[in-house]
């Protein structure tokens, strides 16, 4: 998933970027056998809450966690704005599945939502990441 924005981007997407950089890539380090969708949802709010600024357009931001497979028949968790049942939060990921990873972060006023993702295996240490582009919004124009 890559965001882009035309000739300029509104400083608002600037700064949740950043944000957003912070909480996927601190997040994908506990993506790692026997860690549940609940616990790593838990981990996104904590890591967003700990890195959001002080003060600017990202201050109070939140984040959610957002993540499913590859259409492989190995889709769980399944959890996006829409798909985050407790029997989904309650999932176990599992060696070697490869899943789409991409946390929201959006202003505190739920406005402005931000992600950015990649494709992630999960292995036995952390969330291997398979993509290289770098994180960031896409300037185009």
């Amino acid at each position: 998933m890559q965001p882009v924005c035309v000739e300029r981007c509104d400083p608002v997407y600037d700064e949740l970027a950043k944000l957003q950089g912070e909480v996927w890539f601190q997040l994908a380090a506990e993506l790692r056998p026997g860690a549940t969708a609940g616990e790593l949802q838990e981990r996104c709010r904590a890591i967003c809450e700990k890195e959001a600024p002080a003060s600017g357009p990202a201050a109070g931001a939140t984040a959610q966690l957002m993540m499913h497979g590859r259409g492989a028949g190995d889709d769980g968790p399944i959890i996006t704005n829409d798909a985050k049942s407790p029997v989904e939060l309650k999932k176990v990921l599992r060696q070697n599945p490869v899943v789409i990873f991409k946390p929201q972060v959006r202003c505190a006023d739920r406005s402005h939502p931000l992600n950015w993702g990649d494709s992630v295996v999960v292995t036995a240490a952390d969330g291997e990441r398979l993509g290289r582009r770098e994180h960031g919004i896409w300037v185009a124009g």
